[in-house]
């Protein structure tokens, strides 16, 4: 494992091997210590490898682009369907 994780760039590729892992250590339904330490470990490894800043930097443009949206839609047609609905239902 120590030999070939490493050459795992991609992280969605690094998350599926993860993922494979735990199926296979539950697989005969008893998760052993041994199998327990070796998934901690890979987790380990790709949190390492986890770029934090790029990760927050995507969650903080994928929320501006939500809230531009939303003002859009506001102040859009379709705003001011939701305003009349609103009034209506008052």
């Amino acid at each position: 494992m120590n030999e070939f994780f490493p050459k795992i760039t991609e992280p969605s590729d690094r998350s599926q091997f993860i993922y494979f892992a735990r199926l296979l250590f539950w697989s005969d339904g008893d998760f052993s210590e041994q199998e327990a330490k070796i998934l901690q470990q890979l987790r380990t490894d790709v949190l390492k490898k986890a770029d934090l800043e790029v990760a927050m930097k995507k969650v903080e443009n994928i929320t501006y682009e939500f809230q531009e949206q939303e003002a859009q839609e506001k102040s859009g047609f379709r705003g001011m369907i939701m305003s009349l609905v609103e009034k209506v239902l008052r």
